[in-house]
């Protein structure tokens, strides 16, 4: 496998954390003080939350998914990466289950950092995974590594001479 496709993945996971937490960001309150069968019950009614949990699992296999992809693959800076994510992934998940079942506002807060790790590690394999182009400076007889935007204007500064 290609870092390109471990990249590909690694965005869709950042896109998908991104859509977790915009899931739940709309005026989702708990019942207070319900035990934790009435805070479960209240999961599987709210259909934002619903999916907000459906979704934070899928996000779970998707980060073991991408572990087990760079660890076949031996790319070592991916398979820290996979772990820092997977851990903080794993993190959050458990973080939010045990804020459903006791409400603290602990578990809420261990979950939003864990989140942030998260974004923060597949963000870091998303920036990693950018090709870069080299092109051949002609003025310079060099090459050089150009992002494709500046590869684009020393192109065509090139060719308007």
């Amino acid at each position: 496998m290609r870092s390109a496709q471990l990249k590909s993945q690694s965005r869709r996971i950042v896109l998908e954390l991104i859509v977790v937490v915009a899931l739940v960001s709309f005026g989702t309150h708990f019942p207070s003080g319900e035990s934790s069968a009435k805070a479960w019950s209240f999961v599987t009614h709210h259909p934002l939350v619903l999916l907000h949990v459906v979704l934070g699992t899928v996000v779970v296999g998707e980060a073991f998914v991408l572990l087990i992809r760079a660890s076949l693959n031996r790319r070592r800076q991916w398979i820290v990466l996979s772990m820092l994510g997977l851990a903080c992934v794993l993190i959050a998940w458990a973080s939010g289950e045990n804020y459903v079942a006791t409400q603290h506002s602990s578990s809420l807060n261990n979950m939003s950092l864990a989140w942030l790790g998260a974004i923060v590690s597949y963000g870091v394999g998303w920036y990693w995974g950018h090709k870069k182009n080299k092109i051949r400076l002609v003025t310079q007889n060099e090459s050089a590594d150009l992002t494709p935007l500046a590869a684009a204007v020393v192109t065509k500064d090139h060719h308007s001479d």
